[in-house]
């Protein structure tokens, strides 16, 4: 291979590794980004499913939680006494002087179990509990034995656990509880706000929902009320606040408590809530969205993630493993990229053929120049020299000089011969016909026409050229007539048989040319006894500017004949192929149509 060559074989995978190691790049880049675009949107909608089950969970305990907000002080107990009351005759009764049950009374809800009241000496008490007379009243007209006997087994054992479960040190301190809470959910919204300032856009997004939660939840119970009796001290009444007390079984238990300050008297006034029952409602409530979820009680909700954290009670969701939503197999990104894979590497593939192919071709054709020039200078300097010596008078003899013109003549012929050809393949190379006529003649007349010239030429050679058409000159193959161009076919059998002569060897180099018939063929075979050829070269030796590996520089030729004749039996409606038999040398094959057939 030429340095050319190698310097382009160099360059030509340098190239392709830098074209497939920038596609892998960018393949790895747009992979990563898609990646991470369907994680991202699987977050979102993680998230979304997460602010989805908050808001359901919040609007479950909500309208209760605004109920028990607006709900009097004095609903606390069994019954009470209207602070105005009238007759039908429109007079004012004396006060305490009517007695009205308290809608507390009757009160029945899965998610709250006992509404119940601390006074100011530390004992409880309950509105769905009368004691004495009270209760024979409530049982009789209102409630039922079974209602009452219920809350008050409930109400006696929240008072028996009172100083461990509701209160930390004593029952008065519900209060402080309270205003902990409260404290609880400043810090939680200041910590919002921080966040809002300086966190991402998913984490500010998810702390700004917590915060719109929190106030929806405030909205509910619009802050602490005030009320003015008659010139009387007021009766202050506080937000309902949720807080968590471990039992002595170890549970957790909610309270929502509320402090209520009437003139001098702080009373602390709760409900005791169904805890189980409210988590089956909000797991139940997200099981579309959050199968697999769970809601955990929580004392330190300033600690916990805003993004998980009710607002109602404090209370954290985990949402549990939600499943992921698969890729899909083929995108739009994956499918631009299989494309430009697909394309990069046929581009690669057809540049490296066509590079070969340009490479072989500039090869061949130097070999070609080389050979042409080889095989016009020897002709060339022969006609030189033997026209000076015939010129000068230097051969003497009328023998010696018909062997010198008889030799110019075969050069004549051989410079013609090559011309010819090399102007063949021109017109090859420009898509132009290479037949330029079409007679009608036997194929008897046809053998004659085409090898005259090819027989003497062998002769002179001193090799023995045999030429034998099966059945003889009368026979079905001699009488058979075909449409051609002689010319054509002249060229043809002249590049094979040139080709034979040049190759026959041994002590009696033979060359033969046979003709016979098969069905609507007509076939020529040329044969010659020389080394033949490999197995190998039976298909390249028919491409233009290559010659057998057999070839040597003594029968150095350029490598046009073959190529031109295969095309010219083409275009005259045949082929010619190789026919290769043990120890029979090389023996090509020329098919011709017959006239008249289909």
């Amino acid at each position: 291979m030429t340095t050319k060559g190698t310097r382009t074989w160099l360059i030509y995978p340098l190239c392709a590794a830098a074209v497939i190691a920038a596609l892998g790049w960018t393949t790895y880049t747009l992979l990563r980004l898609e990646r991470a675009e369907q994680m991202a949107s699987c977050e979102a909608d993680r998230q979304e499913r997460i602010r989805l089950a908050l808001w359901r969970m919040e609007s479950i305990l909500a309208p209760r939680l605004a109920e028990e907000a607006a709900r009097p002080y004095f609903h606390y107990a069994s019954f009470y006494a209207p602070q105005r009351a009238y007759t039908r005759m429109l007079l004012p009764l004396k006060d305490r002087e009517v007695l009205v049950p308290s809608p507390l009374l009757t009160f029945s809800d899965p998610f709250f179990k006992l509404h119940f009241q601390i006074g100011r000496n530390g004992a409880f008490t309950s509105p769905q509990a009368p004691t004495g007379n009270l209760r024979d009243l409530a049982e009789e007209s209102y409630s039922t034995p079974e209602h009452v006997a219920e809350a008050t087994s409930r109400l006696a054992a929240l008072e028996s656990d009172a100083a461990n479960t509701i209160v930390a040190d004593n029952v008065l301190a519900a209060f402080n509880t309270a205003e902990r809470q409260r404290k609880v959910n400043t810090k939680l919204q200041q910590k919002a706000q921080m966040l809002l300032d300086h966190s991402s856009k998913q984490q500010a997004q998810t702390v700004q929902e917590w915060d719109t939660r929190f106030k929806s939840a405030q909205s509910f119970q619009q802050g602490e009320q005030i009320r003015q009796f008659d010139g009387k001290d007021g009766v202050r009444v506080g937000p309902f606040t949720p807080t968590w007390q471990r039992g002595k079984d170890g549970k957790w238990t909610l309270f929502l408590l509320r402090t209520v300050q009437v003139g001098k008297a702080r009373l602390t006034q709760g409900i005791w809530t169904n805890w189980p029952a409210i988590r089956a409602a909000f797991l139940d409530a997200i099981d579309d969205l959050l199968p697999e979820a769970t809601v955990a009680p929580t004392d330190d909700a300033a600690a916990a993630d805003p993004g998980l954290l009710l607002t109602s009670v404090p209370a954290v969701l985990d949402p549990g493993p939600i499943e992921a939503v698969a890729a899909p197999i083929f995108t739009p990104v994956r499918g631009i990229l299989g494309l430009s894979w697909a394309v990069v590497l046929a581009a690669i593939v057809i540049v490296g053929v066509v590079l070969r192919a340009a490479v072989d071709l500039s090869k061949r054709r130097g070999e070609f120049v080389s050979a042409v020039t080889h095989e016009l200078r020897t002709p060339l300097t022969t006609f030189r020299m033997y026209c000076e010596m015939l010129g000068e008078g230097m051969v003497s003899g009328e023998k010696a000089r018909g062997e010198y013109l008889a030799t110019l003549q075969d050069e004549s012929d051989h410079l013609s011969r090559l011309v010819e050809n090399v102007l063949t393949y021109a017109r090859v190379e420009q898509g132009r016909s290479t037949v330029a006529r079409r007679d009608r003649m036997t194929v008897a007349d046809l053998i004659s026409q085409t090898t005259s010239r090819a027989v003497q030429r062998a002769h002179r050679a001193g090799i023995e050229l045999s030429v034998c058409i099966d059945g003889g000159s009368e026979g079905a193959a001699a009488s058979a007539e075909v449409v051609t161009d002689p010319s054509a076919v002249e060229q043809i059998l002249t590049n094979l048989l040139d080709n034979a002569v040049k190759y026959a060897c041994g002590s009696n180099p033979r060359v033969a040319l046979s003709v016979s018939r098969a069905e609507a063929e007509l076939h020529v075979s040329v044969s010659d006894n020389g080394p033949g050829i490999e197995p190998k070269d039976a298909e390249s030796i028919f491409r233009p500017f290559l010659r057998g590996s057999n070839s040597d520089s003594v029968k150095q030729g350029v490598g046009l004949g073959l190529a031109i004749s295969r095309r010219l039996a083409r275009d005259l409606g045949g082929d010619l192929r190789l026919v290769r038999e043990k120890d029979r040398g090389a023996i090509f094959v020329l098919s011709l149509p017959i006239a008249g057939t289909p």
